[in-house]
């Protein structure tokens, strides 16, 4: 069935994270490697949230968008690349595209120079050990040791990535 070769897809990438990765130590602290940018995007309450709209709304649950909205008057989207982390249902999403945030407990979290955020996305969803329970979990995932790998390395990857996403969107594998 499909979805068994989306899971055997999937289980590609995190085999190709290792092997390119693997021999990497873990040395890097949270604040190397990641900037928390939540305060600088908008957050607009569910009871906003349209079914169709311009701009996408990402919040912490398990669905990549819970919804739409048109550009919002003076509230520009967030345009960069970047990692969504839910504070309560420690869920991780890599975002390429413009979006306003749901409301509580969504992080929006940016690479620092020197990290692509598809590789971290990848190595959040290897590495980060979920605790589980109904808390805000954001100070487990800065407790988290990372790696430096060269940049080189981490553009392989991304286009291994995009490889594999290219052909789940086809449905050519």
């Amino acid at each position: 069935s499909s979805n068994k070769q989306l899971v055997l897809l999937d289980e590609l990438i995190k085999s190709r994270f290792n092997e390119i990765f693997g021999p990497y130590s873990k040395d890097k602290s949270f604040g190397d490697c990641l900037l928390d940018n939540t305060k600088y995007a908008h957050k607009f309450d569910s009871k906003f949230y349209e079914k169709t709209g311009e701009i996408a709304i990402v919040d912490q649950g398990s669905n990549l968008i819970c919804g739409y909205l048109d550009l919002q008057n003076g509230k520009n989207p967030w345009r960069e690349e970047c990692i969504i982390f839910g504070d309560h249902t420690e869920n991780f999403k890599y975002i390429n595209f413009p979006i306003y945030l749901g409301a509580d407990g969504t992080k929006l979290l940016s690479p620092k120079k020197g990290y692509l955020p598809i590789y971290l996305f990848y190595f959040l969803k290897q590495n980060y050990i979920k605790s589980g329970g109904y808390s805000r979990h954001f100070k487990f995932l800065r407790e988290l040791k990372f790696q430096e790998p060269p940049i080189e390395k981490q553009e392989e990857f991304a286009v291994f990535v995009r490889k594999i996403d290219k052909l789940k969107f086809t449905g050519q594998f």
